[in-house]
């Protein structure tokens, strides 16, 4: 099966950066840095880089679908995270927390390179297009949710303009325009993006050193949330999604979308607005990522999205 090939593959990668951060190659000093490298630099030139030439005609109405479809996905996410955070019986302050973490999953380290090497140009394609509606969604949704008065943050709503998003709508340009990148500048991002997979797997191990997994065993409201988010909920979406498509490059964005662990920007965005919730949503991401590994194949695997 391929996913699980391409997991044990990133788990390889994953088992490095605890290693180097064991050996404190990789340490709380320069770690942020590299993350900062993947996210502005090598991620954006990973999705710049396919020519889609080969893989569409062209045919916006398909460029629609796939866009209303992803935004229904990203809106079932949200009223899973709203669901969920009534049915653990989370406290009210607890509640943003546990909703964001079900709204924002790791597209950028585990999502686009594995959305790359699954299901090709035009699973990347679709993730440039769910990085737009997620970007977008997650930081006016996050920031009304987190801010107690109920008011949206201008500084929050700022940050959803990055350089994936950017690279995101340049491509939709690029694909909308029938404009082809000359050869030169198409292998200077490839080779750029190529650096993208597994230097942000080996990040994620990095983040995984010196976790207490005990600490999270003990927490069983956040036992139930990790097995509901990573196996139960994506089962169910993904079974719901395949009755309205059938093509095996969307199925799979979506797969991405629903089966990733919980992302990196909740924690950032919840140190902007509401730092005490930070070590509930760093235990979530951890457990979550640490999880992946089993969680997605098996998903893959129940919902033959493969």
């Amino acid at each position: 099966m391929l996913v699980l090939q391409q997991m044990l593959i990133f788990l390889g990668f994953i088992l490095i950066g605890i290693f180097l951060r064991h050996k404190k190659w990789i340490n709380p000093d320069n770690q942020y840095q590299l993350t900062a490298i993947v996210v502005n630099v090598t991620t954006p030139a990973m999705l710049l880089a396919p020519d889609l030439s080969a893989s569409f005609k062209n045919d916006l109405s398909e460029l629609y679908f796939c866009g209303l479809v992803l935004l229904i996905t990203q809106l079932l996410l949200i009223g899973c995270g709203i669901i969920m955070s009534h049915l653990l019986r989370c406290s009210r302050e607890e509640r943003p927390a546990y909703n964001l973490m079900h709204v924002c999953t790791n597209v950028a380290l585990i999502g686009i390179p594995l959305a790359g090497t699954v299901f090709g140009t035009k699973g990347m394609f679709y993730m440039s297009i769910f990085i737009i509606v997620n970007n977008v969604i997650f930081f006016a949704y996050g920031s009304w949710l987190l801010n107690s008065d109920g008011r949206f943050s201008v500084k929050s709503l700022k940050s959803s303009i990055n350089p994936c998003v950017i690279a995101s709508f340049l491509l939709l340009i690029l694909f909308i325009a029938k404009i082809k990148l000359p050869y030169g500048i198409s292998t200077f991002l490839h080779s750029l993006g190529n650096v993208s997979p597994p230097l942000s797997l080996m990040l994620i191990g990095a983040s995984l050193y010196g976790v207490s997994i005990k600490l999270m065993l003990r927490d069983f409201r956040l036992m139930i949330f990790a097995f509901c988010k990573m196996i139960v909920l994506p089962i169910l979406l993904l079974l719901l999604i395949k009755q309205f498509v059938s093509e095996r490059e969307l199925l799979g964005a979506c797969f991405v979308v629903v089966a990733t662990p919980s992302g990196v920007m909740t924690a950032m965005l919840i140190t902007l607005l509401k730092p005490k919730l930070l070590p509930l949503a760093t235990k979530g991401i951890s457990l979550t990522s640490a999880m992946a590994v089993a969680t997605m194949p098996l998903v893959s695997l129940v919902t033959g999205i493969t």
